[in-house]
């Protein structure tokens, strides 16, 4: 006797109305890069990508009108995240209309007291050089997590969140060694899903780009950076960090003793581009390469390997590269 097959219809999750959204989400929203958006509805639940724009659009320009009243231009807001030496931080570039005005610092909607970086005795910092202003977080630990909110007087400026996840690694980064001219890659495991981590080269964030490829796995597990066509100038120390746990590897460009072999250092094309000195070349025929990107090669003094760059040839002749 065949048995009957019960079919269960999935119920269509409603999409969720203005007041039933997390004040958070759009605070996030209003300060993150475009983009993050899809992330960030992901993580509060909303799927009606079309009524979310719509409405931030109408915030935005509420809150330009808000900052309007305190500052000329309010710009490169850089999120919050962690350091490899431990301290958390971000920054932003505004131009008070009247220096006087007050700066709050909050979290989760309480102020916040910091200080100015001189006394080691505050937690939480505040850098001002010229229009920029880096706020900094020293030792964090979990109670750290939390949405961070920076206003000039009554006015929201920015609002960024730091989340704290408690992970480890599974499996930390190893050293690399690679030829110049070749790809380097980095990977790390998790022991519980992330969707993002930070990677760091000698204490600066990375970001993808034509330089920088970074993955994540589907299980969000497995996370790698991609350094491509490795040069010198990318040797030094590189970080991943999860949560407040990091690892750590270091990058060794090497030259390619194969290209070395053939004797290719350049001194084919440093005939064509004219004699050179240490440190510096020459661009012959001005009239000729008006405009053209030509590349020079140059030696540098002390050394046996030649480095090569782009110069643009402008229309005031030639002239000489130092």
């Amino acid at each position: 006797m065949l048995k009957k097959t019960v079919v269960v219809k999935k119920v269509k999750e409603k999409p969720k109305k203005e007041g039933e959204v997390d004040p958070k989400f759009w605070e996030m929203l209003l300060s993150a890069q475009k983009k993050d958006y899809e992330r960030i509805c992901q993580e509060f639940g909303i799927t009606d990508y079309r009524w979310m724009l719509k409405r931030l659009n109408q915030l935005k320009k509420e809150r330009e009108e808000e900052q309007a009243k305190y500052v000329e231009k309010v710009e490169n807001m850089k999120p919050i995240e962690v350091k490899p030496n431990g301290k958390a931080g971000f920054e932003l570039e505004m131009k008070l209309k009247n220096p006087k005005s007050k700066i709050y610092l909050y979290k989760n909607g309480e102020i916040v007291d910091y200080g100015d970086g001189t006394n080691d005795s505050f937690k939480h910092n505040l850098k001002k050089v010229g229009d920029k202003y880096t706020f900094t977080i020293s030792n964090v630990g979990p109670e750290d997590a939390g949405l961070y909110q920076v206003n000039v007087e009554d006015a929201t400026m920015f609002s960024t969140e730091l989340e704290i996840a408690d992970v480890e690694f599974d499996s930390t980064l190893k050293d690399v060694t690679v030829v110049k001219g070749k790809d380097a890659t980095f990977e790390c495991v998790l022991s519980d899903p992330v969707s993002k981590i930070t990677w760091c080269v000698n204490d600066a964030s990375i970001e993808p780009g034509d330089k920088y490829n970074i993955t994540v796995s589907e299980d969000m597990l497995t996370h790698r950076l991609v350094v491509k066509n490795c040069r010198p100038l990318d040797n030094g120390t590189y970080t991943a960090i999860a949560g407040i746990k990091s690892s750590k590897a270091a990058l060794t460009v090497k030259d390619d003793p194969t290209a070395l072999q053939k004797g290719q250092r350049g001194t084919d094309n440093t005939d064509k581009l004219g004699k050179s000195r240490p440190g510096s070349c020459r661009a012959q025929h001005p009239k000729q390469l008006e405009g053209l990107v030509v590349v020079a090669l140059a030696w540098k003094t002390g050394l046996q390997e030649m480095e090569s760059w782009e110069v643009e040839v402008g229309r005031r002749g030639w002239e000489e590269v130092n």
